[in-house]
């Protein structure tokens, strides 16, 4: 019975002098300090991208604005076209100005498929001017 005491009492010692294995609350505080380091990198890394690919459609939609406007047939009449090209979305109106006979205002609005408006270009045609060009 004596010896069972001995183990017992052993036992408890052993239990209450046993180191819990765990982290610090100060470890644990620096590990999501780095966690959000590395997330706010990757955040400001991809609204980077997001802003680059957008200014590299704006240069597309600009491009594709000229040379939709140099194909414009000579007989120029009023109309509204959409124009889908790629990941861009073309509107085009053209309309007859009431105050001068054969000049026209042509419109061109630009947006990426998701809707964010990219640019917009006015110009003003006339039929005699587009047919020399």
């Amino acid at each position: 019975m004596k010896n069972n005491k001995i183990i017992f009492s052993k036992r408890i010692r052993t239990v209450i002098t046993k180191r819990l294995n765990g982290q610090s609350l100060v470890e644990v505080l620096v590990a999501i300090a780095v966690c959000m380091i590395v997330f706010s990198l990757s955040v400001t890394i991809l609204l980077k991208v997001e802003k680059e690919d957008n200014s590299l459609l704006r240069l597309k939609a600009d491009v594709l604005q000229k040379k939709l406007h140099r194909e414009l047939d000579t007989n120029i009449e009023t109309s509204e076209d959409t124009i889908y090209l790629d990941r861009l979305v073309i509107y085009r109106k053209v309309q007859l100005i009431s105050d001068m006979p054969g000049v026209f205002a042509v419109q061109y609005r630009a947006f990426s498929n998701s809707g964010t408006p990219l640019s917009v270009r006015n110009l003003l045609v006339s039929s005699k001017e587009h047919a020399d060009e």
